[in-house]
């Protein structure tokens, strides 16, 4: 079909939390928008599952956060970490954290300005996936394009043109925007085209993740635990502290994975368990990477598509749904004509750096689980083991790294 070309100040692509979150960042300032998404509906397998107090903070501006948190775990649980050798004997140790009713408790007795306005929050990627997807569909401003896939970008001198391809009608639009957002992941197409190469730290490594439900006890044997560490090389997280789970173990890179995932969880835990229902399963790869530079022309990097974190820590939703706040609203300034000539410079000055420090800290806590199953292979005892992981608890509750680099916002 022939091609269409239509205008706007801001192209997004990708409608994931980021790209969602821009644009309604962007709206907040009263700037429209497209975003454009190559998925017609959120993913069903949960990826992330911890927003940090900041970014519940940055959701509040937008009038989220209410929703978030309904959509979310109960603020009376905590989120523990339990270490474990296998289910066949106690834990070696549990790092406990608060929960958001205990953070709560404890932030209404400081009154000198310190205590964060909102406590961190447990929420299902996907659920916060659809929440955010909707609230941009809904808004008047942002023009919401599920099943469209960027194809190519082509910078411009005063601007950016995308070709986009729909996929019902298979019909190729060129868009012409000021500015563009590459807010398509760690596999971006944008950062693609405009030839940026990702720094990369430390080997890939491959996994296998599986999202099931199960109501076996033997899942709660030792009490409830957010994530539980196996020493032979499994992570469990409860997903809802009901029934829905997920289990993510190493698999050989460039292997496709022919046994039965569950076989292998059960295997790598130590214990047999029922299992209700298997809703997905996921290879992904972790890696380490910050984009060499976050800016070609007037096409921005965000979120995934500057950096890639592995999982553990929630590192990279927050540090991307951070990246977007930051740039939603130095872009408004730029297209509504408020913004001086470093404005925009400035998105990679801050947010960069900012990535490069929180790959070091998702090394970091990659390396505690990576000791504690060598020890633990290695014949050390329990107490051994526990002492060791005692000097790394701080890594669950480190809200001075959260807020000490904290985004700047403007109303």
């Amino acid at each position: 079909m022939p091609s269409q070309t239509v205008d706007t100040p801001v192209l997004i692509v990708g409608a994931g939390p980021v790209g969602a979150v821009l644009a309604l960042e962007l709206a907040h300032h009263d700037v429209p928008s497209i975003v454009v998404e190559r998925s017609l509906r959120p993913s069903r397998h949960p990826k992330m599952d911890y927003l940090n107090g900041r970014s519940m903070e940055l959701l509040r501006r937008l009038g989220l956060a209410a929703a978030v948190r309904a959509q979310g775990i109960d603020p009376g649980h905590s989120t523990d970490f339990l270490w474990t050798r296998d289910f066949d004997q106690p834990p070696v140790l549990v790092w406990h954290h608060p929960s958001v009713s205990q953070m709560r408790q404890r932030f209404a007795t400081v009154n000198d300005g310190t205590a964060p306005a909102e406590p961190y929050q447990r929420v299902q990627g996907s659920l916060l996936e659809h929440l955010v997807r909707d609230a941009a569909r809904d808004h008047p401003l942002i023009d919401l394009r599920p099943g469209w896939t960027c194809a190519d970008v082509q910078l411009g001198p005063d601007g950016v043109t995308a070709t986009v391809v729909e996929a019902a009608t298979n019909t190729r639009h060129t868009i012409a925007a000021r500015y563009l957002a590459a807010c398509d992941g760690a596999r971006s197409t944008v950062r693609r085209c405009l030839g940026i190469p990702i720094d990369e730290a430390g080997e890939t490594t491959y996994h296998c993740s599986v999202y099931f439900t199960s109501t076996d006890p033997v899942l709660r044997r030792y009490g409830r635990a957010f994530v539980t560490i196996g020493a032979r090389g499994v992570t469990l997280v409860s997903r809802d502290e009901a029934n829905a789970w997920t289990a993510s173990v190493p698999v050989p890179a460039d292997e496709t994975l022919t046994t039965d995932p569950m076989v292998l969880v059960r295997e790598r835990l130590g214990a047999d368990f029922a299992v209700t229902d298997v809703l997905s399963l996921a290879q992904w790869e972790g890696s380490l990477g910050v984009a060499r530079t976050y800016r070609r022309g007037n096409a921005f990097l965000v979120g995934d598509s500057a950096h890639q974190f592995h999982p553990t820590g929630g590192y990279g939703a927050n540090t991307g749904l951070a990246d977007a706040v930051d740039l939603g609203w130095k872009l408004a300034g730029a297209v509504r004509g408020w913004a001086g000539p470093g404005l925009l410079d400035s998105y990679e000055r801050e947010r960069r750096p900012v990535a490069l420090f929180n790959r070091e800290l998702c090394a970091d806590l990659l390396e505690v689980w990576a000791r504690f199953r060598r020890l633990a292979a290695a014949g050390a005892t329990d107490e051994q083991l526990a002492g060791v992981l005692e000097q790394d608890v701080h890594q669950i509750d480190n809200l001075g790294v959260h807020f000490g680099r904290a985004t700047r916002t403007r109303r």
